[in-house]
Order: C-alpha cells, then structure tokens, then sequence
C-alpha cells in the first residue's frame, strides 16, 4: 500500500476500502451502530497520523462542528485538517442538509459519508459537486470525498454492498475515485 496522504480524496478513499472489512460494518446493525463504528474508524485513523480527534461519537472528548474532525496544534494556533459527516438517511434533503455543514467549515480536507438509495443514486454525487461550485466561500485548497453505499440484494452475496469513491475539489470538480463491493456481514465472505 502506498504512504497515506490525509489529503488526497484518493490516498484517503483507497485506505478506507483497504481497512473496510476490519471496520466490522453489519448490515442488519441500526444506523447508529454503523455510524458508531465509522466515525471509530476515523479517530483511529487520525490519532495514528497524530492528530487531536474530536468526535462525540467515537467516545471521545466531545462533537467540534461536524461529527468528527481531526485538529492540528501548533502552539497556541489550531486550525482543522479534516472534518467528517456522514448520514444514513435514505432522504435527499437529510443528505444535503449534512452535507452543508462541510462547505461551511474551513477545513483542508472535508469527507462525507452516506447511504445512496437506488432513487437518488444517479443525483448523487453531482448534487453536492454542484453545492460546492455555487458556495460564496471557497477555498483553493480545499478537497473533498464523497463515499458512497449502497445495496443491491440481487447481487450474491459477498458483493451486496458497493461503496464508490469520488473526489471533489473547491470548484465543484469531480473525479470519479473508484468502487468496491463487500459482503453485507463479514461472516458471508
């Protein structure tokens, strides 16, 4: 595996597919099992890059704006290397609604995570590159990742769950990252 850049959409998305299956995600788990053990996943991450994690859900000191983000400190300044979202709702407008609260943080790398039902999946992820390119504060360097689940049982079963990877930059330009597609539940691997 190649060295992890906290930076890249792509070094981020492919360290994320690379680490999924020890994650422990279960389809038949409730949302805030997933979301429990998501956002644990990227403390862990940050903590292993030495960065200061705040995440109300990952058990930590407290929620800092988004669900989770990871901090640099350098004496007294501080500013946010990445802040996370994520939502499962199946619900466009709860999807866009946290999706939102990522343009309107400053951050070098933002991430955002969620569930795509099949009704929406081809709006998704034009929709927040979209959001993106008409937002009145931008930052240059800025990057963003959308990662993407969803569920297809016509599949067999050690490929049900899909998750994609696209890359976003402060334009609202998107470059497609990739996919992967996992069993519902390790055990049916």
């Amino acid at each position: 595996m190649q060295q992890f850049d906290p930076r890249s959409p792509k070094s981020f998305f492919e360290r994320y597919l690379a680490d999924f299956l020890g994650i422990g995600l279960d389809w038949s788990e409730e949302y805030t099992d997933w979301t429990r053990k998501n956002l644990g996943y990227f403390a862990k991450l940050g903590e292993s890059q030495n960065f200061r994690v705040w995440s109300l859900y990952a058990e930590l000191k407290g929620e800092y704006l988004v669900d989770l983000c990871w901090l640099v400190s350098r004496e007294q300044y501080y500013w946010m290397e990445m802040a996370l979202e994520q939502e499962w709702s199946n619900k466009l407008c709860d999807i866009m609604d946290d999706f939102s609260k990522l343009m309107d943080v400053k951050a070098y790398f933002k991430v955002f995570v969620c569930f795509a039902p099949e009704a929406i999946r081809s709006d998704l992820p034009s929709l927040p590159a979209r959001e993106i390119s008409k937002h009145g504060i931008k930052i240059p360097e800025e990057a963003y990742l959308l990662i993407l689940f969803s569920r297809d049982t016509r599949r067999k079963k050690a490929e049900r769950l899909k998750v994609e990877g696209f890359g976003t930059d402060y334009r609202g330009s998107i470059t497609p990252l990739g996919e992967k597609y996992f069993p519902d539940r390790v055990q049916d691997l």
